[in-house]
């Protein structure tokens, strides 16, 4: 059985022990997870796959969990939980399923940087009433490292000078690492279009797995396309500087390039894709 195919399975198997019914599941996305809505009950179910490689565990998904219940009681625009079975995360057959409430994106909808930074804004200040605690950039402090590990025992499609490139620019991002600019606060951790779903009352943010503490720059460089263009950040009130920005935008782009060359490819990327959009993160570091 496939990979994809197991998830299915353990979601449904789940599901129908508590009452879900699903005769006819159907895969929303399959990349690092396999989202799946178990119809036509209105719950879809997400079971990280190739993402639980380098993150195994259960811990990811129930911190992303608490924190979701924490959004959604104080009115925050936010994916919710389903209320058909316990969230989760539940274990099966070694895969970790959590469960969500079905809501019905707008397939012609297109999410801008314009788009996400009001959103932003407003979810920043729901998950400021967060009471729990959170790692500090948990996405990078916990990747990178882990992620150039693994290159040195196996540099996967990275030749010597492009792996050298990564920990070059580890040894540079180091001490933002360890010692990010205050003020933190609790962060989504992962922002982009993809991570948001657009339905007829608005967007609702989703995939809330990096949720951590960290300066608000860390969240709000990805809605810069690029160094120069500045325009959404005018809807997100009292932005960063660019200098906070640069920053980070740097850091992410180096989680980014050292997740995409050590975790396991995507069954929808090609190598070739892979190939370009890694030449693409190292010549900007």
């Amino acid at each position: 059985m496939d990979l994809t195919a197991r998830a299915i399975a353990a979601a449904t198997a789940v599901a129908a022990e508590h009452g879900v019914r699903c005769d006819d599941p159907v895969v929303l996305a399959d990349g690092y997870s396999t989202v799946v809505h178990l119809r036509p009950s209105p719950v879809v179910a997400r079971v990280p796959t190739l993402y639980a490689v380098l993150r195994p565990g259960t811990a990811w998904r129930a911190r992303e969990v608490e924190v979701v219940r924490h959004l959604q009681s104080v009115g925050a625009a936010v994916v919710p939980l389903s209320g058909d079975l316990p969230p989760g995360p539940h274990v099966r057959d070694g895969l970790t399923v959590t469960f969500w409430e079905y809501v019905a994106a707008r397939p012609d909808a297109e999410v801008t940087e314009r788009d996400l930074a009001p959103a932003l804004a407003e979810l920043h200040a729901a998950l400021a009433t967060f009471p729990g605690e959170l790692p500090v950039l948990a996405g990078p402090t916990h990747d990178i490292p882990l992620c150039l590990d693994v290159l040195a025992r196996d540099p996967g499609p990275l030749d010597a000078v492009q792996v050298r490139t990564l920990h070059d620019a580890h040894e540079r991002l180091r001490p933002l690492i360890a010692h990010p600019p205050e003020p933190w606060q609790p962060l989504h951790g992962d922002v982009f279009a993809g991570n948001v779903i657009p339905t007829r009352d608005g967007l609702l943010w989703a995939d809330l797995e990096d949720t951590c503490r960290g300066p608000r720059a860390w969240d709000v460089a990805n809605l810069r396309p690029d160094p120069a263009d500045r325009r959404a950040l005018d809807l997100y009130p009292d932005a960063p500087s660019d200098e906070e920005l640069d920053a980070m935008a740097e850091l992410r782009t180096l989680q980014v390039a050292t997740w995409v060359a050590a975790a396991p490819r995507p069954p929808d990327v090609s190598p070739a894709d892979q190939a370009s959009f890694l030449a693409m993160l190292l010549a900007a570091l």
